[in-house]
Formats: C-alpha cells, sequence, structure tokens
C-alpha cells in the first residue's frame, strides 16, 4: 500500500510540475504577444505621426537626411536643391533663411569639407513664444523619432543614433528669445548643439 501511495504522490506532484511548467510557458506566450502587440502598435502610432504645415516647411522633402540634403552630398547639389533665399556664404558652410507668416523664421547652414561635401547641418529656428516652442519641440520629437527610432533625453538635449547620422536637438531658449537648434553630425562624430 505505501507504494501505491508514493506512485500516487510522485504522479500528483510530475502533474502539478508538468502544470505549473504550462501555465509559465502560456504566460510567457502571453506576454510575448503583449511586447509584440506594444511594438507593433507604436510602429502604427509612429508610422501616424502628423507632419504640420510649420513642420513641411522647415523639413521639406522627405528624401535625404534634412530639406533632401544628406551628409557626404555635394554643396553644388545642395544649392540645386534647395529653394530657399540664400543669407550667407562662406569657405565653410552656405546658409539659408525662411520666414514663417507669424514672423517666426529658421536659418539652415549646410557646412562642407574641402572637396565640398557636406559633413554637418545646423538648423537654427527662432520661435515667438513658449506655445510655439512646446509644438515644435513636440512635433519635431515625434518626426524625427519615427524616423531614427529611440530617443535620448538629458536636460534641454534630445539625441538621435541613426545607422550614419547623430542628431542633437536643444532648447536653447534664454529668457524671451525661444529657440530649438538642430545639428546633424556623422555618426561617429557627435557633436553637442550648442547656440
Amino acid at each position: 500500500m505505501q507504494s501505491t501511495t508514493t506512485r500516487f504522490a510522485l504522479l500528483l506532484a510530475l502533474l502539478l510540475s508538468f502544470n505549473a511548467c504550462k501555465k509559465a510557458q502560456n504566460d510567457t506566450e502571453k506576454t510575448a504577444q503583449t511586447d509584440s502587440a506594444q511594438v507593433e502598435a507604436a510602429t502604427v502610432a509612429s508610422a501616424e505621426v502628423e507632419v504640420s504645415d510649420d513642420l513641411r516647411k522647415l523639413i521639406g522633402s522627405s528624401e535625404g537626411l534634412f530639406r533632401g540634403v544628406s551628409l557626404g552630398d555635394a554643396l553644388a547639389d545642395v544649392k540645386a536643391k534647395e529653394k530657399l533665399e540664400q543669407f550667407e556664404k562662406s569657405d565653410s558652410h552656405v546658409g539659408y533663411s525662411f520666414e514663417y507668416p507669424n514672423l517666426e523664421s529658421a536659418d539652415i547652414l549646410y557646412f562642407h569639407n574641402k572637396t565640398g561635401q557636406i559633413n554637418k547641418i545646423d538648423v537654427d529656428l527662432y520661435l515667438n513664444d513658449k506655445k510655439s516652442l512646446e509644438k515644435f519641440n513636440r512635433e519635431l520629437t515625434d518626426y524625427f523619432t519615427q524616423r531614427f527610432g529611440k530617443v535620448t533625453q538629458q536636460g534641454k538635449e534630445m539625441t538621435w543614433q541613426a545607422a550614419n547620422t547623430h542628431l542633437v536637438m536643444k532648447d536653447v531658449t534664454k529668457g524671451t528669445n525661444y529657440g530649438l537648434k538642430l545639428t546633424f553630425t556623422p555618426a561617429e562624430t557627435p557633436t553637442t548643439a550648442k547656440r
């Protein structure tokens, strides 16, 4: 009788172990399904980032890195693509500018090396007030997170690291002078945005 009781206890322990393993496997599958659904939902949400008219005017063509221009492009190609008013030209860069109807503005500087290839893009966005700053900050964050993936924030500075590009967006507001600065550099030489 003792051997029947031992066998029964052993069988019961085996069944309970099997049931616990099956439950753990089901929990893992449910977690994996939930994680997958969250990633899928985040992907769908990022694909649905709306681009306002103001943001579209700033970022221009969705081709290239910014305004149809990529790091490594020839300066001559930038001059052919860029339709904004050129306000500055030097041995190291060429600058373009535009103004929104509400008198906010942007300066875009394309820096190039001695062979005429773009090696850095700086964008200075001059804004009227905190509300506008928050709007552009939110829209640019959503847009660049969709394009480049995970963003890292440290204080007023946000950073994206894509395959070939390092992007820093910084709130450079001083007093009532509101602004954002974007700096695009090659991934191997990250640069902190400064004003």
